[in-house]
């Protein structure tokens, strides 16, 4: 019997923060048949679970929802808010690796015959903060609870609510201090990298970092558009909207930097390295980098054909479609670059380490 697979390209962001409002991360993929045909404006089955450990690690958490693809195959939904028996918020994001599988049923029923399964590359900080929030009369948000979120390294910490946050860092083993900014919008979520952390609204995203002269500073850029979702590699973090991607950098010289790039498209996803990040839309897909400590750009490309998936590895990021795979790399030199190759055959799959 032939094995049906599908290939699917998502992005997942934390939609809601705090424990007294539901938990969601809002998931989008596009979906193929076995064919490598796009099911459009289709009326789909589709069962998640959130596997730990590994690809073909225990579910935590399964749910199941009936959805319908637009004219591009792409479904959108809550993962959270589907039919299930488990317990979306019981899930421990602190412990082991985390994958998302997804199975559907192109006619809309039980029957799943596609499947896919990627690894959440970074913990969904939001959820994962909640554990660590504390309600109380110290500071609150629109629900009550102080939320807080640690560099991956655990270098600062920030503490924040729905319209506040307060960045509390240690310099050189000698002093410390606290560092804070007023939040406008309606906070979304967090994300993290080894040395900034950044809180990000409905209308403005703000960085927190440190800085190898002794100190410590917010930095904030306005948001236009919708916010689709955030990422982060080792040294940077990037919010991205429906309209326009913003990267945060600390820089060696003292100082950190939003550079931000409109996009053109429908966002798909992301994906990261140590040293790179890549939003992709099901039309072009945008790099960003930073260089030698001291500077960051975007750098973009179009791309040709039906977006099927993207990987990082230490250095590179790659993403094939359904004609072609593209390459972004950043060199010693200052300077990153896309480079691209015609592939034949429908694609099966991608690795890399």
């Amino acid at each position: 019997m032939k094995k049906n697979y599908i290939l699917l390209a998502f992005t997942i962001l934390t939609s809601s923060l705090f424990a007294q409002a539901p938990e969601l991360m809002s998931y989008q993929a596009i979906v193929r048949d076995a064919s490598d045909q796009l099911i459009q404006n289709g009326n789909i089955g589709i069962q998640i679970s959130v596997l730990q450990n590994s690809e073909t690690g225990t579910a935590v958490y399964t749910e199941t929802h009936n959805a319908t693809t637009n004219d591009n195959g792409l479904v959108t939904l809550n993962i959270g808010a589907g039919t299930t028996t488990d317990n979306f918020s019981s899930i421990d994001w602190s412990t082991g690796t985390y994958y998302v599988k997804s199975e559907t049923d192109p006619s809309g029923g039980t029957n799943y015959t596609i499947s896919g399964t990627s690894q959440l590359l970074s913990v969904p900080y939001a959820l994962y903060a909640k554990e660590s929030g504390n309600s109380g009369s110290n500071g609150s948000n629109s629900t009550g609870n102080v939320v807080t979120a640690s560099t991956k390294t655990g270098k600062m910490v920030v503490t924040y609510t729905g319209t506040n946050a307060y960045g509390f860092s240690q310099f050189n083993g000698e002093s410390s201090s606290w560092n804070s900014t007023s939040l406008s919008g309606t906070v979304i979520g967090a994300v993290v990298s080894d040395e900034s952390i950044v809180i990000y609204t409905t209308t403005n995203a703000y960085a927190f970092s440190q800085f190898d002269g002794g100190s410590s500073s917010w930095n904030s850029t306005s948001l236009s558009g919708t916010v689709i979702g955030s990422i982060s590699s080792k040294k940077m973090c990037v919010v991205y909207t429906n309209s326009n991607a913003y990267g945060f950098s600390k820089f060696n010289s003292g100082s950190g930097s939003w550079n931000s790039t409109s996009i053109s498209g429908s966002p798909i996803g992301s994906a990261n390295s140590n040293d790179n990040i890549v939003v992709y839309t099901n039309s072009n897909a945008y790099g960003f980098s930073q260089f030698n400590g001291g500077s960051s750009s975007w750098n973009s490309t179009s791309l040709s054909g039906t977006v099927s998936n993207a990987i990082g590895t230490s250095s590179t990021i790659v993403l094939t479609t359904s004609s072609n795979a593209y390459g972004f790399s950043q060199f010693d030199g200052g300077s990153s670059s896309w480079n691209s190759t015609s592939i034949s055959g429908n694609p099966e799959g991608i690795a890399g380490q």
